[in-house]
């Protein structure tokens, strides 16, 4: 659960102050899109639950605009479901930051961006995620408390996280279906959820200290600790893996039927990550992240099976004739029960703006046990503020792999946005 009503009180104070409302600036959007998956018969709204979206955003400063001693911000997104005629009104981005010589304090909601590479970001892992799209899924604003202290060639990025939210966890048609063994009929299902509670001990918290130094084009380096509480329960959604496994059957006395109760468990965990970048002067950029997870406090050296990951993930940019290419590859450990599971993707985007007004994309990825996905899309300006865009994603691969359990999810969408 948030608690932004600090927050908001902080912003319309400071709005309202003479010094903070004339510093301030308002600015809209209004966006809609309807889409088609190609292996069903109805024509829907892709993103599912907002197919019709609007947001308002206010920025502002307090004291001189040049040297401000705050700046404050706030975004709020309304959402019309026309197929429910319900309509939604959610608090985003809200925070106050106050500039206290070479550290910045801000508090309210906010997004996090740690790591250094563009897609897989393995150390980023401080907000949660709506996955409403699976293989692109949007960072959920967090109520937190941030310290930023910047230093000559270093920075240090500290977050206490007071209050646990969960990730919004993919529909029905992207999950995996999960049936019962041979002979067992479930009567019933129940679901029991341990969310974690506000507690001192739920408090969630670390940081990122990046350094830079002058070679070639630049070099960055940073190392992130992070202890937190997994934002989905436990197995419950992962690429591969079907939705809610922690189920245990109980008999009915009715031979072969049985009661089905679904545990939602949190894992604690504790993450070590470290990511560089590189700029060469041949225009090549190289970057490369990995971060490594334990859970439940077990041992980092010497993990109990079930308990520990780690993400590897090694990237390039580089641009040729005018089109921005990046690739990434990327290498997923987990420590089960008897063997080890590894799992490699390989993805590849490559991009090129025509001109001011129309620019294309296409993305695609290959995993190694034969499955992939397939995105062209092309995003053109009509007007001033009024942008255009058009996008399909193809899956690949059988039911049983990382991309091919998506097979039956093929679909085109059109976004319309319009920002004043």
């Amino acid at each position: 659960m948030r608690r932004p009503s600090l927050v908001v009180a902080a912003l319309a104070i400071c709005a309202a102050s003479p010094a903070g409302f004339a510093q301030a600036a308002f600015s809209y959007s209004l966006s809609s899109d309807l889409g088609d998956y190609f292996k069903s018969k109805d024509v829907v709204s892709i993103s599912q639950d907002v197919p019709l979206q609007a947001e308002g955003k206010l920025d502002g400063k307090v004291g001189n605009p040049d040297t401000p001693d705050a700046q404050y911000s706030g975004v709020v997104r309304v959402s019309y479901d026309p197929a429910s005629n319900v309509t939604a009104l959610s608090l985003r981005e809200a925070w106050v930051k106050a500039f206290l010589g070479p550290v910045d304090l801000t508090v309210g909601n906010q997004i996090v961006a740690w790591g250094l590479t563009d897609i897989f970001t393995p150390v980023d892992t401080v907000n949660p995620q709506d996955y409403n799209l699976p293989i692109s899924p949007e960072k959920i604003p967090e109520f937190m408390c941030r310290v930023n202290l910047y230093g000559r060639g270093f920075s240090l990025d500290l977050v206490a996280v007071p209050f646990w939210n969960g990730d919004i966890l993919p529909g029905s048609r992207w999950q995996g279906e999960v049936s019962p063994p041979p002979g067992i009929t479930i009567v019933s299902q129940s679901i029991d959820e341990d969310s974690p509670s506000a507690t001192w001990d739920n408090v969630q918290f670390g940081g990122r200290l990046q350094a830079s130094a002058d070679w070639q084009q630049g070099f960055d380096a940073g190392l992130t600790y992070y202890r937190g509480i997994n934002r989905s329960p436990r197995n419950s959604f992962e690429i591969g893996a079907p939705i809610m496994q922690t189920t245990t059957l109980t008999p009915t006395g009715t031979p072969g039927e049985f009661a089905a109760q679904t545990s939602l468990e949190y894992d604690r965990y504790d993450l070590l990550g470290i990511d560089a970048d590189a700029a060469l002067n041949n225009g090549l950029m190289l970057r490369t992240e990995l971060a490594y997870k334990i859970f439940n406090e077990t041992s980092w050296l010497d993990p109990e099976s079930g308990s520990a990951a780690a993400e590897w993930v090694a990237a390039g940019e580089y641009t040729v004739v005018g089109i921005k290419t990046i690739g990434e590859y990327i290498l997923d450990w987990t420590r089960r029960t008897q063997d080890d599971h590894f799992a490699q993707t390989v993805l590849l985007i490559a991009s090129d703006d025509f001109d001011s007004r129309s620019s294309v994309m296409a993305e695609g990825a290959w995993n190694f046990d034969g499955s992939g996905f397939l995105s062209p899309q092309i995003s053109y300006t009509l007007t001033d503020g009024l942008q255009a865009s058009f996008k399909v994603y193809v899956f690949l691969g059988s039911s049983s792999t990382t991309f091919g359990q998506f097979a039956g999810n093929d679909f085109g969408e059109v976004v319309v946005k319009y920002a004043f």
